[in-house]
């Protein structure tokens, strides 16, 4: 059977857990199943409970046979984080790959703030990596600070830690109540140079937010509790968003620090506005959309 019909059929198993560890199975029994399985396996990576064995085991996978990383487009990291359970074999693996990328001299699973590391760790394992979706952060963590260094009194982007081709990035809330703190963010958007989607579900904080987003086109913050100056420092640099979309979140009042008129948030997005086509905005319970409907004038409509 040709390999292009073998690849084909792969793909097509891969929509559940079962499916996958038949294929996993398939390409052990030879070596013309094993390179048609293996890009198909490692092409979109779901981790979920428990977090430390499943980022063990696929730290581990990657390590062993680093040709893997590279068929790595997808990754998916659900929500892990009240799982604190590893064995020696977990912290050892690791150790491994977390040590030379951040220069921490010994992996401790249970100190605060390390579950992060190992996160960005296997992520950073992935440089074809194109999507990236996290459910993983909430306030107090989600710390993607590791992916920077300080040299000569400026904070830089480590060069092992960048993904040149990451395009598509997601952070989702673990939970109704949780939100994501736009502060602790610095590392992974400034990882990304090329990044062009980025989607912020209850997005918070934001006032030390320093990235570089001029390859953005598409900003979606849903349940946004973004003030202002977060808002503010998150869209001064996406010089060249078509598409933005802003909801606020439900659960408050309207204190005068928040951007809860479309005037404000309109002032945020002045410096995209010579390429911004699509613009809906929610403001409380307002509903505002705005529509370029030509690109030759500059004026469009609000409906």
């Amino acid at each position: 059977m040709p390999l292009e019909i073998l690849t084909e059929i792969a793909s097509n198993l891969t929509y559940s857990s079962s499916s996958l560890e038949g294929l996993s199975r398939l390409g052990r029994t030879c070596r013309a199943l094993f390179i048609v399985v293996t890009p198909v396996l490692y092409r979109h990576i779901h981790l979920s409970l428990p977090l430390y064995p499943m980022l063990a085991r696929c730290a581990r996978s990657l390590v062993t046979c680093p040709a893997r990383c590279e068929h790595i487009q997808s990754i998916n990291i659900r929500r892990i984080y009240k799982d604190r359970y590893y064995t020696k074999s977990d912290r050892e693996v690791l150790d491994e790959i977390v040590q030379p990328l951040f220069g921490i001299h010994a992996f401790e699973p249970k100190r605060f703030g390390n579950v992060d590391l190992a996160i960005m760790a296997v992520i950073c394992l992935a440089q074809n990596l194109e999507t990236l979706e996290i459910s993983h952060f909430y306030e107090s963590s989600g710390n993607t600070d590791s992916l920077l260094q300080e040299v000569n009194n400026r904070v830089r982007q480590r060069s092992a830690c960048t993904l040149s081709k990451l395009t598509t990035l997601t952070f989702k809330p673990p939970s109704k109540k949780a939100k994501i703190n736009l502060d602790k963010l610095n590392g992974l958007l400034n990882a990304a140079p090329n990044l062009q989607s980025l989607h912020i579900d209850a997005a918070t904080g934001g006032s030390s937010l320093a990235v570089s987003l001029t390859n953005l086109t598409t900003l979606c913050l849903e349940d946004s509790h973004l003030g202002y100056q977060g808002l503010r420092l998150l869209t001064q640099p996406c010089v060249n968003l078509t598409y933005f979309k802003f909801a606020h979140f439900k659960g408050f009042d309207e204190p005068a620090w928040r951007p809860f008129s479309a005037a404000q948030i309109l002032d945020c997005l002045k410096p995209c506005s010579a390429q911004l086509q699509h613009l809906h905005l929610e403001p409380l319970a307002r509903l505002v959309d705005y529509v370029i409907e030509d690109e030759d004038e500059p004026s469009g409509k609000w409906r």
